[in-house]
């Protein structure tokens, strides 16, 4: 099978995955993904490693993730992992402020 054929392939199994599943599924793993992104940005500050902007793009990265994931619940106040998401994601945008600060040279932390 050529690589063309493969991905094609691949396509089509996880169309008739998310087809059988629905949107609830694709919605709480990109929760989980955007909560995991967030939460190794936190590891990685807590343990003064990585670059500003290299932590900013996962930042964002994060919060986009959450962004869609809500989008795709159909009750994005509801459920524990969607409440939890948006919390992770309001800390997301105070840190990456907090660093955008930082990378300005000026310092706010207390």
């Amino acid at each position: 099978m050529s690589d063309e054929g493969a991905r094609r392939a691949m396509a089509e199994l996880v169309e008739d995955h998310l087809s059988r599943n629905g949107p609830d599924d694709v919605a709480i793993a990109t929760l989980a993904y955007g909560v995991g992104v967030i939460g190794a940005v936190v590891e990685q500050l807590q343990a003064e490693h990585g670059n500003w902007a290299e932590l900013l793009g996962k930042l964002n990265a994060g919060e986009a993730a959450i962004r869609g994931g809500l989008s795709l619940t159909k009750h994005p106040e509801g459920g524990g992992l969607a409440r939890f998401a948006q919390r992770q994601m309001e800390f997301a945008k105070l840190l990456a402020s907090e660093i955008e600060r930082l990378q300005s040279g000026e310092i706010t932390l207390v």
